[in-house]
This record gives structure tokens, C-alpha cells and sequence, in this order.
């Protein structure tokens, strides 16, 4: 049986499946709605208390987005380079070849469910390094739950290897790579 159901967001689904299973909520709120969502669990509802006050912090935002941002510029600030290339190449230099021209279109219909399935191993991944090399504990003083071993502080789940901010970082840059190299061999 679990002690607790940790969630970012307090969303519906799991607030439900906290409700229905009898099993406390522990929330945790990021950005958008979800600090307003975790006070209905906490306040109202009452079956979750909260994991720290406040969203995410900067270095959490940081770590959350970096990797896929400059991914994404750098691909954003190639891809111009990319089209008008691969259309001059095309054109000009279409004509001096013997072989049938390949359809670009023969495998776009895989993307989507590479990165779908990238997605949901982008988070299974994340929630197995959360669970075993980021600490987890409750604090008996505080009555919240905390990312750092102490004397009033009982562990959860997970050992003071990295922070939440690493495992983070480390989950996107290896998700992306992943993704990439994963779309490099169909596409």
C-alpha cells in the first residue's frame, strides 16, 4: 500500500484517484492553474497537503525548459537554412539524376506516434529517477513533504543523490537526444 500519491499539479485525475483509493495527495504545484488546483486539494477538498509553497522557482524552470528550448532555436534557425537548400538542391540538381525522386511524405505518419511514445518514456523515465536517486521525506515538524534528509525528516522514497532541478535537466537532456536520434532513423 502507498503512504502517498505525489502529483505536480493536484489535476483531476489524480485528486480523484486519491479520493477514490483513500491514499493522501501530495501536490505540487508548478505553474498556470495548478497552484489553484493544489488549494482545492489542500483547503477544500482536504485530502492532499502541499509539497512546498509557492510554483517552481527559476532554477526548476531553467532545468524544465533549457534543453528543449535551445533544442528548439537551434533547430528553428536551421530549418530556413534546411528548406531553402534542400529546395535549391532539389530543383537544380534533380535533373542529373537517373533514380526515382523520393517522396518525403512516405514516412511523416510515424512521427506522431514516435513522440507520443517518446513522451510517455520521457515521464516513466522521469518518475523512476525521481523515485530512486532524488530524496523524498516528510518533515514531522512542518507537516510537508521535503527534498532533504534531516533529523525531523522521514524518507519517503528516493536517496540525496540529485536534486529535483537535476533529475530535471538530466530527463530532458536525454529524452531529447532520444527523440532525436529516434526521428533521425525514420525520417
Amino acid at each position: 500500500m502507498n503512504d502517498a500519491f505525489i502529483c505536480e499539479s493536484g489535476r483531476f485525475p489524480s485528486t480523484v484517484e486519491s479520493m477514490c483509493t483513500g491514499v493522501p495527495l501530495i501536490t505540487w504545484p508548478l505553474s498556470a492553474d495548478q497552484p489553484m488546483n493544489t488549494r482545492y486539494v489542500t483547503d477544500v477538498s482536504k485530502v492532499g497537503i502541499p509539497m512546498r509553497d509557492g510554483v517552481a522557482d527559476e532554477s526548476q524552470v531553467l532545468a524544465n525548459s533549457i534543453v528543449d528550448t535551445l533544442l528548439s532555436l537551434g533547430v528553428a534557425y536551421t530549418t530556413g537554412f534546411q528548406g531553402c537548400n534542400g529546395d535549391t538542391w532539389s530543383s537544380e540538381i534533380r535533373v542529373l539524376s537517373n533514380s526515382t525522386p523520393r517522396l518525403i511524405t512516405t514516412f511523416r505518419w510515424l512521427l506522431l506516434p514516435i513522440g507520443i511514445a517518446m513522451g510517455l518514456l520521457g515521464s516513466l523515465f522521469d518518475s523512476v529517477l525521481g523515485a530512486t536517486v532524488q530524496f523524498s521525506g516528510i518533515c514531522a515538524v512542518r507537516k510537508k513533504v521535503v527534498g532533504k534528509p534531516g533529523p525531523t525528516v522521514k524518507r519517503i522514497s528516493g536517496y540525496d543523490i540529485l536534486t529535483n532541478t537535476s533529475v530535471n535537466f538530466v530527463y530532458a537532456l536525454l529524452m531529447s537526444l532520444a527523440t532525436a536520434t529516434a526521428y533521425l532513423y525514420v525520417v
